[in-house]
């Protein structure tokens, strides 16, 4: 609750604070540094401000009356990522935000895209514990299929 929140903030002014939680929406509001462990395997350690404002890859939130396709909204270029976040939001992942706006604006006008709010979107704490996760599961699996074939050496 919010008397806990203020609390845990007022007391990490003057003291390190160990908040252990798997509501990570109340990590990323009351803490500045985060460890992020997936069965007793340190998956992550480090600022939290690191994770949502990540250099190389930037991500926009743009609302439209309706969304249009993916294959048409990766011809917009510079697009690396496209998440659907219902029918009419979509999250495009790109390492420059600019050249997208200016691409997507002109794809809007020539398709006649009616879009509602476009606007730079940070990832949540969760969205980047689910991308660790998926990364720790992908190399897991590669290691278990290497060592099965035994077609590549593990160093």
């Amino acid at each position: 609750n919010k008397n806990m929140r203020d609390l845990i903030l007022e007391l990490g002014q003057s003291c390190a604070i160990i908040l252990c939680s798997h509501i990570l929406s109340e990590i990323e509001a009351c803490c500045n540094k985060a460890a992020m462990l997936n069965h007793g395997r340190l998956l992550f350690f480090g600022s939290i401000a690191k994770i949502q404002k990540n250099p190389a890859q930037e991500n926009l939130l743009v609302r439209f009356i309706v969304a249009p396709e993916k294959k048409l909204l990766l011809s917009i270029g510079s697009v690396t990522e496209i998440h659907y976040l219902d029918t009419e939001s979509v999250k495009l992942t790109s390492n420059n935000r600019n050249q997208v706006i200016k691409n997507l604006l002109k794809k809007a006008a020539d398709l006649d895209w009616q879009i509602l709010e476009i606007r730079p979107f940070e990832d949540s704490l969760e969205d980047f514990f689910g991308k660790m996760l998926d990364s720790e599961h992908d190399d897991t699996n590669k290691a278990h299929c290497v060592g099965k074939s035994g077609a590549l050496k593990q160093s």
